[in-house]
């Protein structure tokens, strides 16, 4: 079932009309985008085409692609299942027409909805709307939402100090959104409070937000903040700052147990190898208003991996999961193709084991974090590697003590990789279909927004 809804005019790019009714999925479990009982009509650049390979590949089918312009480009993260059904994701370019930001990248939040003459997608909003950028520019990262499906994020220029913002886009009774700066980091010299975020927000039920800048603090070397709601704002505060040993430059954000311990990765830091160090998995344990960080595992850039720039996933049985770029065997010029593993949990120990190390052509450079599927597999994304070299997307599947696994879908299969090229972002599973997207590639090259299905539905 679909119900009627009026875009306004603040949002209507593409629509025939500014007030002309259009049409939204209904409900909660409402079909998305192709799921059961969805069409796949055709959108902007849309294609369908199967892999060559058998019967775990699958059929991907572009349900957009970005030009840049006012309607944003370059996708660097994925895409979060909102409210409805519906989609929404950043680019890291594009947007405003005239962007004054470094190298013209002002950046959008923007939704993918799904109407009786395909599939729209409209910015929600556009960064650099104000003078200098204070609103932020540049958004890497997903979004997330909260219970009232308000949708917060970062970005890793812009604000009131050009280092970076948390926003909030509230949603408005006439369907558009007003966007707030919550806090606009490096106030004072030397950025103690962290500098350029980078990573997918994690909110409490309380309204604290937590997550990560890749610098600032003390060395540079990137923090953990947490900002706190209260009737005047939000205040911030550095849970644990880096300085080397205990890591250096977190890429992505951090995961939390029932107990409020947080968990994350850093691209570098830790041990003495890969110049300045091969990065580590960690954890934040709070005692009382402080945090204790423990270094669960630093990576030696051999056969256990190095560079981990994704976050971590967390099982119910406290067993972490996630990717590194490179390590894990010889392959890709000798850096290793990178690995999927898993920090088993026992106690209060943690063992590192290598689930999947990735040899180029089923994949290599994996940049984002995994997620579950309905039945425990794991699925996730690499940046380059597979068939055409230019990315994939793949599945872990249990398999007794162990994950098998599987090559789900090549990049760039199509002549100048219509289909998408190099995906940074991950995937979201929702039905029986796969979502993400890709940073390059499309008819105009600046990305696309894409869905994986099986063959037989």
């Amino acid at each position: 079932m679909r119900i009627r809804s009026w875009i306004p005019c603040s949002v209507a790019l593409l629509l025939a009309a500014c007030g002309q009714a259009q049409t939204t999925p209904a409900g909660p479990g409402a079909p998305l985008l192709g799921g059961p009982g969805a069409s796949l009509p055709a959108g902007r650049g849309a294609s369908l085409l199967a892999q060559p390979a058998g019967r775990r590949q699958r059929h991907e089918f572009v349900l957009y692609y970005f030009y840049q312009h006012d309607n944003g480009g370059r996708p660097r993260g994925g895409l979060a299942v909102g409210r409805y059904g519906s989609l929404f994701g950043t680019t890291s370019r594009g947007g405003r027409p005239g962007c004054p930001a470094e190298r013209g990248s002002c950046g959008t939040v923007y939704i993918m909805s799904n109407t009786d003459s395909g599939y729209i997608e409209f910015p929600l909003y556009r960064f650099c709307t104000e003078p200098g950028c204070a609103d932020g520019a540049m958004p890497y990262a997903d979004v997330t939402f909260d219970k009232r499906w308000a949708v917060y994020g970062t970005t890793y220029e812009g604000g009131a100090n050009n280092s970076g913002v948390v926003f909030k886009l509230t949603p408005r009774k006439d369907g558009s959104y007003k966007e707030s700066v919550l806090y606009s980091f490096c106030p004072q010299v030397g950025c103690a409070d962290g500098s350029n975020p980078r990573s997918t927000l994690t909110l409490e039920a309380s309204g604290a937000i937590y997550g990560t800048t890749l610098y600032g603090g003390s060395k540079n070397g990137g923090v953990v903040f947490k900002l706190t709601p209260s009737s005047s704002g939000y205040t911030e505060s550095v849970l644990h700052e880096f300085t080397g040993a205990d890591g250096l430059y977190p890429e992505a954000g951090v995961v939390a147990d029932a107990g409020g311990a947080l968990y994350g990765t850093t691209a570098s830091g830790g041990g003495s190898g890969c110049d300045t160090g091969c990065g580590v998995v960690f954890k934040l344990t709070p005692n009382g208003s402080q945090y204790t960080e423990t270094v669960l595992h630093e990576f030696a850039g051999g056969d256990d991996g190095t560079d981990p720039y994704a976050g971590l996933l967390l099982d119910k049985h406290g067993n972490l999961f996630g990717v590194t770029a490179e390590g894990g065997g010889t392959g890709c010029n000798g850096e290793g193709c990178g690995v999927v593993f898993e920090m088993k949990h026992a106690g209060t120990a943690y063992s590192e084991s290598v689930l999947h190390a990735f040899g180029g052509t089923d994949g290599s450079a994996p940049d984002a974090a995994l997620v579950f599927g309905k039945h425990g597999e794991l699925y996730g994304t690499t940046s380059s590697g597979g068939l055409y070299s230019k990315g994939t997307v793949f599945a872990m599947q249990p398999a007794r003590s162990s994950y098998e696994f599987r090559s789900l879908y090549s990049f760039c299969k199509l002549k100048k990789c219509a289909d998408g090229e190099t995906p940074l972002g991950g995937v979201v599973p929702y039905y029986k279909t796969i979502y993400g997207t890709t940073w390059q590639g499309g008819e105009k090259g600046d990305g696309t927004v894409y869905a994986l299905f099986k063959p037989n539905g």
